[in-house]
Formats: C-alpha cells, sequence, structure tokens
C-alpha cells in the first residue's frame, strides 16, 4: 500500500545523516527486513534472513570489508523509487543492481550468470 511504502522513506533518508558503520548497518537491515516484510513471501523471508545471518559473520570476521555509505544509499533511493513505481520491471532491475554491487563488495566482482 501507499502508507506501508510511506513507512519505508524515513529508513532511506535515515542512512544519509550516519556516519557510524554499526548504526548505518542497522538502519540498512531494518529497510531490507520492511521491504521483504511487504513482499509477504516466507521464502523471501527465509533466504533473507539466511543471507543477512552470512553477512553479519563476514563483516565479523574481515572488519576491514568498509561500507560504501554512497553506493549503500544511492542502492537504497533506487530501490524505494523502483517500489513507488509499481513497475515490476524497475524493481527487478534495481534489485539486481543492488545484488550486484554487494557481490563487489564482498567477492570483489559480480557472480556471473544471476
Amino acid at each position: 500500500t501507499d502508507a506501508e511504502l510511506d513507512a519505508l522513506e524515513p529508513l532511506v533518508s535515515g542512512l544519509e545523516r550516519l556516519e557510524d558503520r554499526d548504526d548505518f548497518y542497522a538502519l540498512d537491515q531494518k529497510f531490507h527486513r520492511e521491504v521483504v516484510r511487504l513482499a509477504r513471501n516466507p521464502l523471501l523471508a527465509e533466504c533473507y534472513r539466511a543471507t543477512f545471518a552470512q553477512l553479519a559473520e563476514i563483516r565479523q570476521e574481515f572488519p576491514f570489508l568498509q561500507v560504501q555509505f554512497a553506493q549503500a544509499i544511492e542502492n537504497q533511493r533506487t530501490l524505494y523509487a523502483a517500489l513507488r513505481s509499481r513497475d515490476r520491471q524497475r524493481i527487478e532491475d534495481a534489485l539486481k543492481d543492488h545484488l550486484r554491487a554487494t557481490e563487489i563488495i564482498y567477492l570483489g566482482q559480480p557472480i556471473e550468470g544471476f
């Protein structure tokens, strides 16, 4: 609904005011949890839970992996705008771009074939 999408905006704009990595991750995860919740898809929810648990472990093991604040904010803004548009292709493209950026951060390159 419009109201549910409206509730995402403060999570996106809040990222722009944060400089602490842990605070940034916490708000970023809250945004992702809300997007997953709004999808109302149990399989997506389980994939999200497992993936973010693994990413949290990686961040603990390799603390030098620094969040790229500007890129993360741009990813969230793009995804939020796509969700607002309700354009399926635009949402899919935004998600793919977001995943590709995450792959580059954690793996050094995008995973081909996905």
